[in-house]
């Protein structure tokens, strides 16, 4: 006998009138009275007794959103909430592999122990923790899960103890050692682990040390940190899905050059807890990306992101915002020429029943680029409706399709007399043109609009 349960993490609710499920992905599912009163009374359910409550196609729908499972949740795991989670993104079984991925947290500061409290607390299992420090009382601003009575203790061996505490079931071992070169790294990562978590800043050169031996040994890393009042995002790296570190520039120059490198000579860095904090809950999600296999999907590959909170600054390199603006005018540019040349077909097809199913595609190319600015699609679908129509009457009169000339006894009188026709016929044409394209991308955006809503009821 089939049993299905009902998911614990699905809302039933009441407004005013109705209930309803709120189910993954906010989709909102209406209920009758009957059929809320039975889910509130129980969670076990057999298929025959769903089929009775539901017809075949609200059953489908409450299955496809993941309303009802054949399993059961255990509501008291440690992971239970996070089981949830996965299942709603449609990835528990690569959540449940991740847990016996092996992470490598080089460093147990700032980054490290935020970045393993975060995996730990996930339920990643397997970490080596690298670090030559003791805890420090001005470390406690930044770094988390060190109390003062932590002070003067190895970080490794402190860290290790917080993350047994939170997850006893943990593999942990630690290296109390500092790094001096890209050959000892290469020692050191012998073990294979499956990600590196760069958390050290020194020595100088430690980045392009890590980055480097990382790439030659495809294993995958994820970065990030502060400087100053800013917090850097990135790089991370994924084999074969990301460029490499020495790739990446900022205002035309490479960032990462060993040679080019300035040491520290006096002074200490700035940092606090939000600062950090922040940086390392992007890390994470970079990080928990590639232990499930979904390294496509990482947002700072090959990528320095630099944000200040108080300013809400956001610097990226200059080249992909250029790239960007060079994107946008080549796509206008094209749309632009595209009408110009509809304008101009429609004059020399002689008014062929073709030619306003061509106007409607271009209408609907306006909608499919810019649908999601309103504001936008309205706005360059006119103008696009616009050069389409004065091309068309432009080609018209050139082709000797319109004449526009008044009768007069002298040609300067007939110019004269023709101006006010003109502007009329070209004002008409961009008006009747602009107006059309407009309609037509309304009503495809009032569409897609109404099948956005009912997929989501």
């Amino acid at each position: 006998m089939d049993l299905f349960y009902l998911n614990p993490f699905v809302f039933i609710a009441k407004d005013a009138e109705n209930y309803f499920i709120n189910a993954t992905g906010g989709n909102i599912i209406a209920l009758t009275q009957e059929q809320a009163e039975k889910l509130l009374d129980k969670n076990e359910f057999t298929r025959e007794e769903l089929a009775g409550m539901f017809s075949a196609a609200e059953l489908k729908r409450l299955m496809e959103n993941k309303c009802f499972l054949p399993f059961r949740f255990d509501m008291e795991s440690r992971d239970s909430r996070t089981n949830g989670y996965f299942m709603e993104l449609g990835l528990l079984k690569e959540y449940r592999e991740l847990r016996d991925k092996h992470v490598y947290l080089l460093g147990a500061g700032a980054m490290g122990t935020h970045v393993g409290w975060n995996l730990c607390a996930l339920g990643v299992r397997n970490f080596t923790i690298l670090d030559c420090d003791e805890i420090e009382e001005s470390n406690l601003n930044r770094q988390v899960l060190y109390t003062l009575a932590d002070v003067g203790r190895k970080k490794t061996e402190v860290l290790k103890e917080k993350l047994l505490e939170i997850n006893k079931n943990c593999n942990i071992d630690i290296v109390n050692t500092r790094v001096e070169s890209m050959n000892q790294l290469r020692e050191l990562f012998k073990c294979k682990p499956d990600l590196v978590v760069r958390g050290i800043d020194t020595p100088v050169d430690i980045s392009h040390w890590v980055f480097s031996v990382c790439e030659d040994m495809d294993i995958p890393y994820i970065s990030g940190g502060t400087m100053g009042t800013h917090s850097i995002y990135g790089p991370t790296y994924v084999p074969g899905k990301t460029a490499k570190h020495t790739e990446i520039k900022r205002n035309g120059q490479y960032v990462y050059r060993e040679s080019d490198a300035a040491k520290r000579l006096k002074g200490t860095g700035i940092s606090t807890s939000f600062a950090i904090s922040t940086v390392a809950a992007e890390t994470t999600i970079e990080a928990v990306k590639i232990l499930c296999g979904k390294g496509e999907l990482v947002k700072y590959g090959a990528k320095l992101v630099e944000t200040d909170h108080f300013s809400i600054d956001k610097k990226e390199d200059h080249e992909d915002e250029l790239k960007a603006k060079k994107s946008k005018w080549f796509i206008n540019a094209i749309m632009i020429m595209t009408a110009a040349l509809v304008g101009i077909s429609a004059v020399i097809s002689n008014g062929t029943p073709i030619m306003p199913i061509v106007y409607v595609l271009l209408a609907t190319l306006a909608f499919g680029i810019w649908h999601d600015d309103e504001k936008e699609m309205y706005i360059n679908s006119a103008v696009v409706g616009a050069i389409a129509g004065t091309t068309n009457l432009l080609a018209a009169v050139f082709m000797g399709r319109a004449n526009m000339l008044a009768a007069s006894p002298s040609i300067l009188m007939g110019i004269l007399s023709t101006v006010p026709l003109v502007i009329f016929m070209i004002t008409l044409m961009i008006c009747l043109h602009a107006m059309f394209f407009i309609l037509i991308s309304g009503i495809e955006n009032s569409v897609f609009k109404k099948i956005k809503i009912s997929n989501s009821l």
